[in-house]
């Protein structure tokens, strides 16, 4: 999934590498609250979580959607490995002035960086949403999962419809079969998500 910069959190673990979080930690605790409850089969990475709430599980398994360890952009050479992407090999001789080699260096990197501060980048974590953070409606998947969670309990639309609105109008009633429709869209995006989760992704 290509992923948008923005501010994100690094964690930094005992032997000093650091691993980046892309998303927000929100959407990772929805992810797990429709794993929970759902009726398909969920990735065997994310293991036994039906007794256990998030912050516990986030403790465990968050590693699977952290970005790989983070390599420093500069480092010495021991050897060359010429099939390396993305990667440029300098010879410094180290009595010359470092002013002057500090001059090149620049003018060298200015020259063949491929950096894009304000551009996006892939994410290669082992599990990772479908979307972008800008296009995740929480709000939209907290409706989503209140939806599953009265699938699950053997709701008809019908049903769902008094549930959130009140007694379902015996006439017809456009306003109330514009929300049943609503109702029924809602519900095929919950079969969409849980899907998904199948596949290893989110939402």
């Amino acid at each position: 999934m290509s992923y948008r910069k923005r501010k994100t959190k690094v964690f930094t673990f005992r032997d000093g590498s650091k691993r980046r979080l892309l998303w927000r930690k929100r959407v990772y605790k929805l992810w797990f609250e429709f794993a929970k409850i759902s009726p398909l089969p969920i990735p065997k990475e994310f293991g036994d979580i039906s007794q256990i709430n998030f912050d516990k599980w986030w403790g465990l398994k968050r590693e699977l959607f952290l970005e790989p360890p983070e390599k420093p952009p500069l480092s010495e050479v021991k050897s060359i490995d010429k099939r390396k992407r993305n990667t440029i090999y300098l010879e410094v001789d180290l009595t010359g002035d470092p002013d002057s080699q500090k001059k090149i260096f620049n003018n060298i990197i200015y020259e063949k960086s491929k950096y894009k501060p304000s551009g996006s980048f892939e994410s290669k974590a082992q599990f990772q949403p479908c979307l972008s953070g800008k296009h995740i409606k929480y709000e939209v998947l907290e409706d989503h999962l209140k939806i599953l969670k009265m699938m699950n309990a053997g709701l008809t639309t019908k049903e769902i419809y008094e549930k959130q609105f009140g007694k379902d109008p015996e006439k017809k009633d456009q306003y109330a079969l514009s929300r049943k429709r609503s109702i029924n869209r809602q519900k095929e995006r919950v079969k969409q998500i849980l899907e998904n989760i199948s596949k290893r992704t989110f939402p």
